[in-house]
């Protein structure tokens, strides 16, 4: 099946975010009888790079290049995707992320502090050390073969996502925390 086979890389293509290592580990999951479908989302300076190491590596039929797409049809990507992967070497908390666990993707992701905040391999994703192709493509193959796994955590994110990273919902926790405090600041005010 392969929807359950397709990744979305929805990160700019500038070297910092490793797409010529994503794009190996896809090469090395064709070697072991995975054809995995990638599309890449996104313009930058490495595009052309990418574009010819996908031809040199024998794969330019699995993995798509967007281009740069407007934020409105980011959502059917993502949901079209199984799987979400973002391979940089250093990161803050990723909006991107957060927009790929929102459409029901998968994440696979470098092993590092601010994505460790949000997930736990083989629970609910799977973190990837830094730099290692060949563990990036195991964690892949994983995911593809164990389609149970992968269903629950998307619905756990999913729950996650609703419930932590909405914004109405967080402004109205803010507004109702500020709220508190001040009256309380008041309170003790008043109470000199």
């Amino acid at each position: 099946d392969q929807l359950n086979r397709s990744i979305i890389v929805t990160r700019s293509l500038y070297q910092l975010y490793q797409h010529a290592e994503i794009i190996r580990s896809i090469a090395i999951l064709k070697e072991r009888g995975y054809l995995v479908k990638a599309t890449l989302v996104g313009d930058g300076p490495e595009m052309s790079n990418l574009q010819s190491l996908s031809k040199e590596l024998k794969i330019e039929d699995l993995v798509i290049f967007t281009g740069r797409i407007s934020n409105d049809q980011l959502p059917e990507l993502l949901s079209k995707a199984s799987f979400y992967v973002a391979f940089p070497t250093t990161e803050g908390v990723s909006s991107s992320l957060f927009e790929a666990m929102a459409m029901g993707c998968f994440p696979i992701v470098s092993d590092l502090p601010a994505n460790q905040a949000f997930l736990s391999s083989r629970k609910n994703g799977m973190l990837v050390p830094v730099d290692d192709v060949v563990a990036l493509a195991d964690s892949i193959e994983f995911a593809i073969n164990n389609p149970a796994l992968v269903a629950q955590a998307v619905a756990t994110n999913r729950a996650f996502i609703e419930n932590n990273v909405d914004f109405n919902k967080n402004m109205s926790r803010i507004y109702s925390q500020y709220r508190k405090t001040l009256s309380e600041k008041m309170a003790v005010e008043c109470a000199e």
